[in-house]
């Protein structure tokens, strides 16, 4: 469709029959529906080995009048970010300033779903598609120019986790780590290429 008919004035032909002025009307409604839109992260708040805390953050598309001068967004506070957890198994890569993500926006209210700490509610209001209804995304990052300095690497032949600090692995009581200057391995035996573990016995 027509870039021209998404424009926020009434166009040649907008008013001239009762269809046409319905037509506009209702794409002047549709363009307060907010749905999914990209944000830059301006401050986050909580995270690490705790459950998610929320970012503010700003729309990076800017709303434009019926001549196209540009109007910013201003900053959305309290919004919740997602993780990739299933029950105690979670994956923990917080949002960072500057992160740009997406911003997924709610059909309703959850702000009496974010009070009762994810217990079945009622809309907080008959507010809908309101940007303060909105889920942050970073899994789904985008237009991150910078190549990654930690990632992990997953394809049909191995699974890398890389740090220019350290790398660990924890499995039970035993662990491998890796820096700069050392390989340091816990636990009861070690085994190498099958040999008796007797010969490895960690002290």
């Amino acid at each position: 469709m027509a870039e021209d008919s998404y424009k926020p004035f009434l166009g040649p032909g907008d008013d001239s029959s009762p269809e046409n002025s319905l037509n506009f009307m209702i794409k002047q409604a549709l363009g307060r529906v907010h749905t999914m839109i990209p944000v830059k992260v301006v401050k986050v708040y909580g995270g690490g080995v705790a459950p998610c805390g929320t970012v503010d953050v700003t729309p990076q598309i800017n709303q434009t009048d019926g001549v196209g001068t540009k109007l910013e967004h201003g900053t959305i506070y309290g919004i919740p970010w997602s993780r990739s957890q299933g029950a105690d198994n979670v994956i923990i890569n917080d949002p960072v300033k500057d992160d740009i993500g997406t911003l997924v926006v709610s059909h309703r209210d959850i702000s009496s779903l974010k009070a009762n700490k994810g217990k079945q509610s009622n809309p907080g209001s008959r507010r809908r598609f309101d940007l303060a209804d909105g889920v942050y995304h970073g899994s789904g990052a985008m237009l991150n120019q910078a190549p990654p300095k930690n990632y992990i690497n997953m394809n049909e032949n191995m699974i890398i986790g890389v740090s220019p600090k350290k790398i660990s692995f924890t499995v039970g009581g035993s662990s491998i780590v890796m820096d700069t200057n050392s390989i340091t391995i816990t636990s009861a035996t070690v085994k190498i290429n099958d040999s008796p573990p007797e010969l490895f016995v960690a002290t």
